[in-house]
């Protein structure tokens, strides 16, 4: 039985949400709580692509 892996994952989201998070935290409109909450919310979804998409070793670091 083969097993799949990939290497990594882009972090900055579809829509690039992170890079806007973050620039927002930069100027202070958004608080350390949101781009934290940002970055938790993409971790999570992306793991679920990968999960989704039936990779058996997925990378989470």
């Amino acid at each position: 039985m083969a097993v799949t892996a990939n290497l990594g994952y882009p972090r900055l989201g579809a829509k690039r949400e992170l890079k806007w998070a973050l620039e927002g935290y930069w100027s202070g409109k958004l608080g350390a709580v949101d781009l934290l909450k940002t970055g938790k919310e993409l971790r999570l979804a992306h793991w679920r692509v990968q999960q989704e998409a039936g990779i058996d070793i997925i990378p989470s670091n």
